[in-house]
């Protein structure tokens, strides 16, 4: 592929606008780059270009292309090669004069690419990486002797005061790690882990005010000017960011405003740090200490003594191997959960603007400044845009973050009869959050509510099969609860295995399901409670059917039995063998099946979903439905389905049964 020319793009805009009288709509500005010699800083600049008095012209016949073709080429992204084989470029010359003016966004690319870098995975070279993020932020703020630390909270909210990476650890606690008279206890840094933020404009002028062995600190590093803000992620500190720098007052209180805006960036990527570092604890600590499922403790004892004879333990880990072992898998899946998310979203973005108008309009009356006017009209047009559906949520809510809660809180901090105002206005954000959270809070609290159901359900159909049958249980969260359960000889060698244990876990699961599928059912009232408690009007516009988190059950029958070897580089019992595999391969595909010549999806909520792949699977299926029909549990007349083609699968079909919703 050859690297993209951001001209070409621009350029068959103007021919298609000449030559077939279509508008191209680019969203591709060219950002220039300028290093600025005095400050040693980038500049970054968006290139705006006049092509009025440009005329173009065709050196060869020029090619005829239908509605079809183009809207092909325009409902793809821009492919460079595609565009030349379908309209070579050469064939038109171009005449005239561009007029190109440069419009300063160094701050807008500067946090752009600061984004970009604290969001991607980390660079071969971290010290490379820490000086362009760096050098990002001396950017943002025109400083070019800012020094950028962040210090992160470990799980147990310690700070951490020693790090081997240079970006996550902050600029004094390294400092403090080799000197013993400073105490954390003597810094700035408690304050700040209680919410505070903390600025030492000049620590000369300031000295008498910190403690001595701090500002001794400072000095050693060459520092006079301190910064210090906790990050916050959905309420709680994560972490401290911090700006010094040699030249005094070269960060200030007013210098919070810029810092508000990148918090949440690295707040993220503090967050992110965290998850990775306790993936890191978590491999670590599987390394020396195996989490073993009870039922087949004894295989791994086993593995243990004959390591403690001698043999080699990877040797030894290989040959953890358990053969025919009857896989039983089902999923949970929760329907029309992304819907309710961003409908959530959307209500808390227009509550936000609602809020924001009032507030702006209180102020103009007040005040006269004809710019709250200007603001007030850019908040209609985009409560238009959200009741009309065509906003962007993400453009709304930056443009509250940054251009509506700056100019709020400048007015309650110079207004007095503002601040009053300004309070309410906050009162709805989540803790950390620069914008309204009330809606998505409830969609999380109702999520939550529905999965941990479904969990501690599982949970206790699991303690219940364990006094029947050793079963080896894996559960897990995705959207909704996945689950396989393995039994077979070889999971408990003295166990009087037969047949017929196999028959009663499928009935069990059976059973289990439809009963799931009424506990969330009878959940739906408290989930449309939560959900839509103080919108019910509009909640019945948007939701005609409810504002519901239903469940799709899907179980797959899987008659062959397979075999799961213990994967000593990964510590976890995996299938083994390309035959295998195939179970491993099935179960990822039938989550999307539809149904042959329908397009119809094959989950439905409601409806229990089985997969099968053998006539005899789907008669031994038949016979515990037509008990579950007598006993009141399901409808009895169940659905016999064709599947659509599933990669890598052949020969799927499916049963699907509609679960009563009272027993």
């Amino acid at each position: 592929k050859q690297s993209l020319d951001r001209r070409l793009i621009y350029a068959y805009k103007a021919v298609l606008k000449r030559f077939y009288n279509v508008d191209m709509s680019v969203d591709e500005p060219v950002i220039a780059r300028l290093y600025n010699e005095e400050t040693g800083l980038m500049r970054y600049f968006k290139l705006n270009g006049n092509s009025r008095l440009v005329d173009i012209t065709t050196r060869t016949p020029l090619k005829a292309m239908d509605q079809g073709e183009l809207e092909q080429l325009l409902e793809q992204p821009f492919d460079q090669e595609e565009w030349m084989r379908a309209l070579p470029i050469d064939q038109f010359l171009f005449r005239g004069l561009s007029i190109v003016s440069l419009v300063d966004v160094t701050i807008e690319e500067a946090t752009n690419r600061l984004q970009y870098l604290l969001l991607s995975k980390d660079a071969d070279d971290e010290d490379a990486w820490m000086t362009s993020i760096q050098e990002e932020v001396r950017t943002v703020f025109r400083q070019p002797t800012l020094r950028l630390g962040l210090a992160t909270l470990q799980r147990n909210g310690r700070l951490n005061e020693t790090s081997d990476r240079p970006l996550w650890n902050s600029l004094l606690l390294r400092e403090m790690s080799s000197t013993k008279d400073l105490r954390l206890e003597d810094t700035p840094y408690i304050a700040v882990l209680s919410g505070q933020t903390v600025v030492v404009e000049d620590v000369d002028a300031q000295s008498g005010a910190l403690s001595r062995n701090f500002t001794e600190g400072l000095k050693r590093l060459g520092l006079r000017n301190y910064l210090l803000t906790p990050l916050y992620h959905q309420g709680a500190i994560v972490g401290i960011f911090e700006l010094a720098s040699k030249v005094p007052a070269a960060v200030t209180g007013l210098t919070l405003f810029k810092i508000n805006r990148m918090k949440p960036i690295f707040a993220d990527a503090v967050r992110r740090h965290a998850d990775e570092f306790e993936s890191r604890v978590k491999a670590a600590m599987l390394e020396q200490f195996t989490a073993i499922h009870p039922t087949i403790q004894w295989k791994f004892r086993e593995a243990a003594i004959h390591v403690l004879e001698g043999r080699n333990v990877d040797e030894v880990g290989q040959q953890i191997i358990l053969h025919n072992l009857y896989p039983f898998y089902g999923s949970l899946d929760i329907r029309g959960s992304s819907r309710i998310r961003n409908q959530s979203i959307r209500w808390d973005l227009k509550d936000n603007l609602a809020a924001a108008r009032d507030l702006l309009e209180e102020a103009f009356n007040d005040l006269q400044l004809v710019i709250l006017k200007e603001l007030i009209m850019q908040v209609d047009g985009h409560l238009s845009g959200i009741g009309s559906g065509r906003a962007d949520e993400q453009v709304v809510a930056q443009f509250i973050r940054e251009q509506i809660n700056p100019v709020i809180e400048h007015l309650a901090q110079h207004h007095d009869h503002i601040r009053t105002l300004a309070a309410s206005f906050g009162q709805p954000r989540g803790p950390g959050s620069a914008i309204y959270t009330t809606h998505r809070r409830a969609y999380e609290q109702a999520l939550a509510l529905v999965n941990q159901h479904m969990m501690e359900f599982i949970s206790r159909q699991e303690a219940a099969l364990s006094l029947q049958m050793p079963c080896y249980f894996d559960k897990y969260k995705t959207d909704g609860v996945e689950y396989n359960i393995y039994t077979g000889i070889e999971i408990s060698p003295d166990f009087p295995f037969d047949p017929l244990y196999l028959e009663n876990l499928q009935l069990e699961q059976l059973l289990w399901t439809c009963q799931i599928v009424r506990e969330v059912e009878r959940l739906q009232p408290q989930v449309e409670e939560i959900l839509c408690s103080e919108r019910t009007a509009e909640a019945h516009r948007e939701f005609p059917d409810g504002a519901r988190l239903l469940i799709a059950p899907l179980i797959l029958v899987y008659s062959d039995p397979i075999t799961l070897r213990f994967r000593m580089d990964e510590k976890r019992l995996d299938v083994e063998g390309t035959y295998n595999m195939r179970y491993e391969i099935v179960k990822k595909r039938i989550d999307k099946a539809r149904i042959a010549g329908t397009g119809e999806r094959l989950t439905q909520p409601g409806h229990v979903a089985i997969v099968y792949g053998r006539p005899d699977e789907a008669r031994s299926c038949e016979r515990h439905l037509a008990y579950l029909a007598e006993m009141g549990q399901i409808e009895a007349d169940w659905e016999h389905l064709e599947l659509d083609h599933l990669q890598d699968v052949e020969g799927l079909k499916a049963l699907r049964i509609q679960v009563r919703s009272e027993v």
